[in-house]
């Protein structure tokens, strides 16, 4: 049976919870058929039967992630019971690691990623406008639920939306916060996978806000319409957070209703001024929906669809003749680069959570925590804080001397500092590791082009 007592070992706020009742504990003993499902950004899911019921257990690994959990657990508390928000309905202890879990709603047919990945057949995506808009309905109307509950999600992408019996629902509050918290800022807690990330975010001190997840939002309907992720061929995130701040937006996929593109086109615009409120743009989707007539389908066969340059950038955020190839060519592609699924999972735990005492400082961080100092060189690139950007990419060299994104980020901002031979020798090795690497191979080139060794820069290795 499930109680409102609280073992003794739990910390005192959640002591008083459970025993006023706010919050259901669930003996893990009375869980059955319990079988490991997959794994989240900060730790093991688990799907278990409990008198008949199947639900998912969230097994916290971490202390980072016991954070995340007071976290999660405060805004899941705080959220109304709807269809398009993924249930919680308690907690339980792993009796083994006596790690704290919650308990949630099962989802049983997986997530919004997945299904759309479902959906290529022999080379071609294609659905519905009738589904798409039906999904994107209903993620919009859990996004009004949360706001309208003064949460902010800040963590939405297609893998934390999941599919149970055909409804799609809101999950993963772990990255979740209180509107108007001003304890959290964006700078400190960009989190999320880098190409649903508001580009707001990034400037020292803005905190999200309803804005940030609209954002969010848009690039998710973009992603419906594709059955791709966005900037999927991108090299790293570092390229894609700064090809998004220049102005890079994906196009249109043809056959796209023009009212559906304008949408999703205003939430991802860069300022968050000119993007919509959630029950603006369910009016719109509800005004499309009456317009349906017979069966549209949208299909696409550009497994990764290269972004264009709009005029939703940053204005002057670069300085002029910025040349390095990972922030200029959306386009390109390196053959052993991260997967998205992938990405989405190692990028809500790159920018951590430090304390910034102004604005001007540098992040406290540890030097040898690898993703702590991908987040310090992020965010040194943004403020053109050039030669602690070199210090940041120089030391994860020293952690590991093969690190390929290290090695092609530091060559090209050595070639944006005119430093040539120093940019040379670090696309020779790493062409001594990955020769077909098409970013290194035309970074190459274009050093050599300016060390005067023109025949050289004509050559393409084999």
């Amino acid at each position: 049976m499930s109680s409102s007592s609280a073992p003794k070992k739990y910390p005192e706020w959640l002591k008083q919870e459970l025993n006023k009742g706010n919050i259901t504990f669930y003996y893990y003993s009375q869980f059955n058929n319990v079988k490991d499902i997959g794994k989240g950004g900060f730790g093991l899911i688990s799907s278990a039967d409990y008198n008949g019921t199947k639900f998912a257990l969230k097994n916290l690994n971490t202390k980072e992630a016991t954070r995340e959990f007071v976290n999660e657990l405060k805004q899941l508390r705080a959220v109304e019971v709807h269809p398009n928000i993924n249930q919680f309905y308690g907690i339980t202890t792993d009796p083994k690691t006596e790690n704290l879990m919650l308990v949630l709603q099962y989802a049983n047919e997986g997530n919004l990623r997945q299904y759309l990945r479902s959906n290529w057949h022999d080379g071609t995506f294609k659905i519905s406008l009738r589904e798409i808009i039906k999904i994107a309905k209903q993620v919009t109307l859990g996004l009004i639920i949360l706001h309208k509950n003064n949460i902010i999600h800040c963590d939405l992408h297609p893998k934390n939306i999941l599919i149970n019996n055909g409804n799609f629902l809101i999950a993963d509050f772990g990255l979740a916060r209180k509107a108007n918290d001003s304890l959290v800022t964006s700078l400190v807690t960009p989190h999320g996978s880098a190409a649903y990330v508001d580009p707001q975010c990034y400037e020292p001190g803005k905190e999200r806000d309803e804005k940030s997840d609209v954002y969010s939002l848009g690039t998710i309907f973009w992603e419906l319409t594709s059955g791709t992720a966005s900037f999927e061929g991108a090299i790293n995130s570092l390229a894609i957070c700064v090809q998004i701040l220049k102005g890079y937006r994906h196009d249109t996929i043809l056959g796209t209703p023009h009212n559906f593109a304008e949408i999703y086109k205003k939430c991802w615009d860069y300022d968050p001024q000119k993007r919509p409120t959630t029950n603006k743009i369910l009016e719109t989707l509800d005004k499309i929906s009456k317009e349906i007539k017979v069966e549209e389908f949208i299909t696409n066969s550009d497994q990764r669809p290269i972004p264009i340059l709009t005029r939703n950038g940053a204005s002057n955020l670069f300085p002029v003749g910025l040349t390095v190839q990972t922030l200029n060519d959306p386009g390109l592609k390196n053959p052993k680069q991260t997967s998205p699924d992938d990405a989405i999972e190692s990028n809500t735990q790159v920018i951590t959570r430090y304390k910034v005492n102004s604005h001007k400082e540098s992040l406290k961080i540890n030097l040898d925590d690898v993703d702590a100092l991908k987040s310090q060189g992020l965010i040194d690139f943004k403020q053109k804080n050039y030669k602690k950007l070199l210090e940041a990419l120089t030391k994860l060299l020293s952690i590991n001397n093969n690190d390929l994104d290290s090695l092609i980020s530091r060559g090209q901002i050595y070639y944006m500092l005119g430093r040539y031979k120093e940019s040379l020798e670090d696309l020779d090795k790493l062409l001594t590791i990955e020769p077909n690497n098409a970013v290194a191979l035309r970074s190459r080139g274009q050093t050599l082009f300016m060390l005067n060794r023109y025949e050289k820069s004509l050559v393409v290795e084999d």
